[in-house]
C-alpha cells in the first residue's frame, strides 16, 4: 500500500464516530512508517490536505470534517459491520448481557445479536458461552478483549488528536466524597472514552472545604451540598434529595434504648439534621460508629447494628426506611448543586454537560445506590 492510501485511510478512521473506527488502524499507522502512534499522527497531518479548488462545507457538528473525506466515509458503510460488531462485544463484556449492551450501543438486541454473529463468523470462533442466566466469555473471546480495548483506546486518540484538537486541557473538580464514589466514575469513564486528551484531576471533601479551595481558584468547578432550606444558594441546582432514617430489613436496631447510630464526620447535613431531630424529641443516642467511608455504614445496617440517616436513593433491598409505626419523624430534604468557578472552557463544559446528564437523566436508576453520608 501507498502512505497516500494509508494516511487517506487513516483520515476515514478519524472521521468516524469513535465507535466505527476499524480494526485495522494498527496496520495503517504501522504502514506509514511511522515509529509509534504520535508520529503516525503527525505524518496524517502533514499529508492530508485538501485539493484545490474544492472547499469545505459547513459542519453538522462543531467539528469540521473534509467534504471529500465525508464522501469517502459514507461510501465505506460496509466496513461499519466489524466495527459495530466489536463495539457490540465489548459492551456485551462492560454490561454483562446481550440487552444493557444494546441501551449501551442505541441498538436493538437483535442487531447486537447478529453483529455478534458476524464477528464470530469474521473470526470463525465463538466468542460467548450463553446461558439463559449469563453471558461468559470463552478463551477466545478473553483474547480478543484484550486488543479490542488497546485499539479502542489508540482510535480515540488517533480522534482526539486529528478531530478535536481543542478538547484538550486540565480539568479539577471538586465533589464531595460520596458524590465521588457514587457518580464520578461513570461521567470520568465516558469523558475518558471519547476525550482522552482531556485530564480530570478530582479534589474530594467536605462541600465547606470545596467552597473554600475553590473561592482561592484551586478549583475550576465543584460539586457541593447543601440544606434545601439554606439562605444561600451557590452555584446551579443540579437534583434534591429526600434525607430518611434507614435500618436493616427485619431488624431491630432501631428499638435498642439509647439508639445506636452510624454517621458520617463533623459537618454532614445529613448527620445534623438528625441529631438535631433527636435532640429535639429527647430521645437519648449514642454515635456508635463513625466513619468517612460507606463501606462502615452498610456493614452496620446490614448486620442490624444501627441506624443512618441517607438519602431515600440509597436504600438498597437489605434496608427499610423508619417512619412513624418505628418511632422516627420525617427528615428535611438536601440540594448537590454545582458551581463553576470560571468561565468554561470547552473541556470544563464538556465536564459540566455531562454532570447535568447524569444528575437530570437516570441517575436514580443506572446508577450503583450506596449508603453513606455526603458532607455539606
Amino acid at each position: 500500500m501507498s502512505q497516500g492510501k494509508n494516511v487517506a485511510d487513516i483520515g476515514l478512521l478519524a472521521g468516524r464516530p469513535v465507535a466505527e473506527i476499524e480494526l485495522h488502524l494498527s496496520d495503517a499507522c504501522a504502514s506509514l512508517g511511522a515509529v509509534s502512534l504520535t508520529d503516525a499522527i503527525e505524518k496524517a497531518k502533514l499529508s492530508h490536505e485538501v485539493p484545490k479548488g474544492k472547499g469545505r462545507v459547513e459542519p453538522k457538528t462543531p467539528n469540521p470534517i473534509d467534504a471529500e473525506v465525508g464522501a469517502r466515509i459514507r461510501s465505506q458503510r460496509r466496513a461499519i459491520g466489524l466495527s459495530q460488531g466489536k463495539l457490540a462485544f465489548v459492551a456485551i463484556v462492560d454490561t454483562g448481557g446481550f440487552g444493557s449492551a444494546a441501551k449501551k450501543v442505541n441498538r436493538t438486541p437483535s442487531a447486537v445479536s447478529m453483529q455478534i454473529k458476524k464477528l464470530e463468523g469474521q473470526l470463525r470462533t465463538s466468542l460467548f458461552v450463553r446461558s439463559s442466566q449469563h453471558v461468559a466469555l470463552t478463551q477466545s473471546g478473553e483474547k480478543l478483549l484484550f486488543y479490542a480495548r488497546r485499539l479502542l483506546a489508540m482510535s480515540n486518540e488517533v480522534v482526539a488528536q486529528l478531530l478535536t484538537p481543542d478538547l484538550a486541557g486540565l480539568v479539577t473538580l471538586g465533589a464531595p466524597n460520596d458524590i465521588a464514589e457514587r457518580t464520578l466514575p461513570r461521567v470520568l469513564k465516558e469523558i475518558d472514552d471519547a476525550y482522552p486528551s482531556i485530564t480530570v484531576n478530582v479534589v474530594v471533601g467536605n462541600s465547606e472545604t470545596l467552597i473554600d479551595r475553590a473561592a482561592m481558584g484551586q478549583l475550576d468547578l465543584t460539586i457541593v451540598n447543601f440544606a434545601s432550606d439554606s439562605a444561600v444558594e451557590p452555584g446551579e441546582l443540579l437534583a434534591s434529595e429526600q434525607i430518611v432514617w434507614v435500618g436493616s430489613k427485619g431488624g431491630i436496631a432501631y428499638r435498642r434504648e439509647p439508639l445506636p447510630l452510624a454517621l458520617y464526620g463533623s459537618g454532614c447535613i445529613w448527620r445534623e439534621a438528625a441529631v438535631k431531630q433527636l435532640e429535639e424529641s429527647g430521645r437519648r443516642y449514642r454515635i456508635a460508629y463513625a466513619s468517612n467511608h460507606s463501606m462502615m455504614q452498610r456493614s452496620v445496617i446490614g448486620a442490624d447494628l444501627a441506624v443512618a440517616p441517607l438519602p431515600a436513593s440509597y436504600v438498597t433491598e437489605d434496608m427499610v426506611v423508619l417512619g412513624k409505626m418505628e418511632g422516627f419523624s420525617g427528615l428535611p430534604s438536601f440540594d448537590i448543586r454545582m458551581i463553576t468557578v470560571t468561565e468554561p472552557t470547552p473541556p470544563m463544559q464538556i465536564i459540566i454537560e455531562r454532570i447535568k446528564a447524569v444528575f437530570g437523566g437516570d441517575m436514580r436508576s443506572s446508577l450503583p445506590r450506596k449508603t453513606k453520608c455526603i458532607p455539606k
